[in-house]
């Protein structure tokens, strides 16, 4: 799926470019990276920059809808930005509010059983998310790869 293949790309090009220094370093120091991407997101805009560039020189889109396009750009974006730390608590926040009733969508779980569940038994359960709507699913891959990304870090 365009999902998929969204955050295989994420997963690559997510550190891309990466001078071994974090956000606030960049910013304080005035490094030209920073400036270029007006002290947001620095680094995780420098390595879209860069990435997004190469991409669109060897389109291997070409072949898809607009529509598939689209959702696999701002998949790639959204995943990518979400690794930023200082978006860690609006993710983590905005990943709370799935509740159980969405998830409940995708299974034949009962309210009383899901009551006593966590997010991530419901989606195994589940099966596929496809029942959620895209910003939902968005979501659920912009943790996958906060949680990816957490669990390298030295």
């Amino acid at each position: 799926s365009v999902e998929m293949l969204a955050a295989i790309l994420a997963a690559v090009i997510h550190d891309y470019g990466h001078p071994g220094r974090n956000n606030n370093f960049m910013i304080e120091t005035q490094h030209p990276i920073a400036s270029q991407h007006n002290d947001q997101h620095v680094l995780e805009n420098h390595s879209l920059r860069i990435c997004l560039g190469l991409l669109s020189k060897h389109d291997f889109t070409e072949n898809m809808t607009k529509t598939d396009r689209n959702v696999l750009r701002t998949t790639v974006i959204a995943m990518v930005l979400s690794t930023d730390m200082a978006e860690h608590f609006k993710v983590i926040s905005q990943f709370e509010k799935i509740t159980n009733k969405d998830l409940r969508k995708c299974t034949s779980i009962s309210s009383s059983q899901s009551e006593s569940m966590d997010i991530f038994k419901m989606l195994k359960s589940a099966g596929s998310v496809k029942c959620l709507r895209s910003d939902q699913r968005s979501l659920l891959l912009q943790m996958a790869i906060k949680v990816a990304d957490l669990g390298h870090t030295t």
